[in-house]
This record gives C-alpha cells, structure tokens and sequence, in this order.
C-alpha cells in the first residue's frame, strides 16, 4: 500500500511568514492562536490571516493541524508509543480528534498507518 502526503516545505517566500512558519514547526506540541503568531511576526491576526492562506493555500488551523499530523509519523513507527500519548504530546486536545485528523491527511487511521509498510511523501 502507498500513501501520499503532500508536504511543502517551501510554502513562501514571503520572510515574516516564512518566520511564522518556522515558529508553528518549532512551537507544534503547544495550543497555537493565529493571534499569537500574528503578534510574534508584528502582523495583524486578519492580515496574517488573509496573507498566511494567499501565500500557502492553506488557512492557520489547517496549517497547524497538519503540521501536527507530520511530526506525529516517526512516532507512530515506534510501538512503546500508545496513540493516545502520540496525540496528547502533539498539541491535540483528543485521542478521537487526532485520529479524525490524521485520517483527513493521511488517508487512514494511525493503526493502519501504523501497521504499513512503505510511506512515500510528496
């Protein structure tokens, strides 16, 4: 089985988003507001916003969601990590809502995941 993940890493080359983008990687596992990585790039919330989707085609909570997932993969591969730590030590609220997650990106859940062998990203 393959799987597909689309992941840009060049998604601007806009510098204050490109300062944002670096600090949402870096600042994954915590509970991000667009306020306070607007205020970190000396932006507005709607201009960061507006600048933020025109730029990579995606919107914050998207942006960040996904980022989520991406970190999340190694871990999965390694079995003393249960899906419930994974998801809790990756800024989300809920095991269920991880897995709905990870499901929209991936294409199926963190088990089957989990479980497959080859992963291709592109």
């Amino acid at each position: 089985m393959n799987i597909h993940i689309r992941y840009y890493e060049d998604l601007t080359k806009h510098p204050q988003l490109q300062k944002a983008i670096q600090f949402i990687e870096e600042h994954f596992d915590e509970q991000l507001s667009i306020s306070e990585v607007a205020k970190y790039i000396s932006f507005s919330p709607t201009h960061f916003s507006r600048l933020f989707k025109r730029e990579t085609g995606r919107n914050f909570v998207d942006y960040v969601a996904f980022t989520r997932i991406i970190k999340t993969l190694p871990f999965l591969r390694k079995f003393d990590y249960t899906v419930d730590k994974i998801s809790s030590t990756c800024g989300f609220n809920t095991p269920n809502y991880y897995s709905l997650t990870f499901k929209k990106y991936v294409g199926i859940s963190p088990t089957d995941y989990r479980n497959t062998k080859e992963i291709l990203f592109k």
